[in-house]
């Protein structure tokens, strides 16, 4: 009988180096989680919302060691915050990983150019996200970009957008990963603009102080005594990766209360009456943002059932994007009133050119017309769908300017403009006339306006005298 071969255990440890599969003894369970959630998903740029404490650097440089190993001739760019943070803190963590290596499979650093260099033609090129220092990782070619601390990066969108994506081109495999804390502001790119399209696409994950398995209740505590409690934005931000706007700013402060979103986004089963309406606000260069719903008057509720956000569109494209959604969502029964808010000119072009019937809103307050919104919000009197994504996200990110006059400019180039379209909704949405037509399901036979306790023998030989149909609509 033959004895099975038996290897150490740093055996059996070089042997995963050699194949690049490193992370199940390197990662403790919710960075392997992290690890999985990216290896799950298709999409090609995948964001992870981290908060502090859980190790999420030190998984991105697990991620690049494992993506060179098992990918020979692949380029790994990886970028950080600043070139102090890749000195402090990316460069530390690949020598501590690199330690359970063996010396005959590690890679060689070429420390001027910042470049690791693996033995079967892989490289990790590694740098800070200054714009300087960013076009260092400019190259022609990209099989996975790792972008860290995403979220403080000022030039996120010229690094990513124009420094790295335009090098995965090429490659139909590549991945981009960005991952960070959530950034002081909502307006910054990383949850604007990446983050929202990351939550669109379901290439999205959230990490909080609690998924990690290293660190004590007890332990967690302190870190809360010492953000200032649970209620501090910094608690909330820092520690349960929470997209807070700071309430001195927020347009729609209420949106940050993560418990009272959940109850207003869902879907409403739309009820046999209603009066749909839409809501536009104009723009060309900035965007166009569409809203259609209506008032639920059985629930008492404001409706929101669908959005269009557009950019560089015509009149006569936008008008066509309109009609074309609400025969989608509503068929026959067009809207009543339509409210629209741009140029004069866009106004009356639509109106007498296309036959689009629609007005100006009302809006001679802004102060008075947000607060409506946040009294809306904060009454539940406001249901939105679930594919409403992007109203959801301005709800959440809207800001003032410094002024606090007008709006403030987002990341993508508008102004807020699905906020907009609801502020002309909510002012201008008839809450007062009940849809359901007089009479409408009234059996003059058995309907007195009281319960009736006991059949009525009159009732049933007038009916069986006069059978005519009930009217059931």
């Amino acid at each position: 009988m033959t004895t099975p071969n038996k290897f150490t255990k740093e055996q059996r440890l070089a042997e995963l180096w050699r194949r690049g599969i490193v992370s199940p003894f390197l990662l403790h369970d919710v960075q392997k989680r992290m690890h999985a959630d990216f290896a799950s998903s298709l999409a090609k740029k995948y964001v992870v919302n981290s908060a502090r404490r859980l190790g999420k650097s030190y998984w991105l440089c697990v991620l690049a060691q494992e993506w060179a190993r098992q990918h020979p001739e692949s380029q790994i760019k990886f970028a950080s915050e600043t070139q102090r943070s890749v000195k402090k803190i990316i460069l530390p963590l690949m020598r501590t990983i690199m330690e359970t290596c063996p010396k005959h499979l590690r890679p060689n650093f070429k420390s001027h150019d910042g470049v690791y260099e693996f033995s079967n033609g892989s490289e990790i090129h590694i740098a800070g996200a200054a714009m300087d220092q960013a076009d260092s990782l400019r190259g022609t070619a990209c099989d996975l970009a790792i972008v860290d601390e995403a979220g403080f990066i000022e030039n996120l969108e010229y690094l990513v957008d124009s420094v790295l994506l335009p090098q995965t081109l090429t490659r139909p495999n590549a991945r981009i990963v960005l991952a960070s804390t959530p950034s002081r502001t909502p307006d910054h790119p990383f949850i604007s603009k990446y983050m929202a399209q990351a939550m669109e696409a379901g290439a999205y994950s959230r990490y909080t102080i609690y998924d990690n398995p290293l660190l004590t209740l007890d332990t967690i505590e302190e870190f809360k005594k010492e953000a200032g409690g649970e209620l501090t934005t910094t608690w909330r931000r820092e520690y349960l990766a929470e997209i807070v706007t700071e309430t001195a700013n927020a347009l729609f402060p209420e949106a940050s209360d993560s418990d009272l979103m959940r109850e207003s986004v869902q879907i409403v089963e739309r009820p046999g009456f209603f009066i749909p309406m839409t809501s536009v606000d104009l723009g060309y260069t900035d965007f166009t943002g569409i809203l259609f719903g209506y008032y639920h008057f059985g629930l008492a509720r404001i409706v929101i059932e669908d959005e269009i956000l557009v950019n560089k569109h015509t009149s006569a494209e936008i008008v066509s994007l309109i009609l074309a959604k609400e025969k989608e969502l509503w068929g026959d029964n067009a809207p009543r009133q339509r409210i629209v808010d741009g140029p004069s000119l866009a106004i009356a072009d639509m109106n007498h050119t296309h036959r689009f019937m629609c007005r100006v809103p009302e809006k001679s307050d802004l102060a008075a017309n947000v607060n409506r919104v946040r009294m809306d919000l904060a009454e539940r009197r406001l249901l939105i769908n679930p594919r409403c994504v992007r109203l959801i996200a301005q709800l959440t990110f809207a800001t003032w300017d410094t002024s606090r006059t007008k709006f403030s400019r987002n990341s993508s180039g508008g102004h807020w403009d699905l906020a907009a379209s609801l502020i002309y909704f909510l002012r201008h949405v008839d809450r007062i006339t009940n849809p359901t037509p007089a009479g409408y399901g009234f059996d003059p036979f058995s309907q007195w306006g009281f319960p009736r306790e006991h059949k009525n023998t009159a009732t049933e030989a007038l009916r069986q005298m006069f059978p005519f149909a009930r009217r059931t609509k």
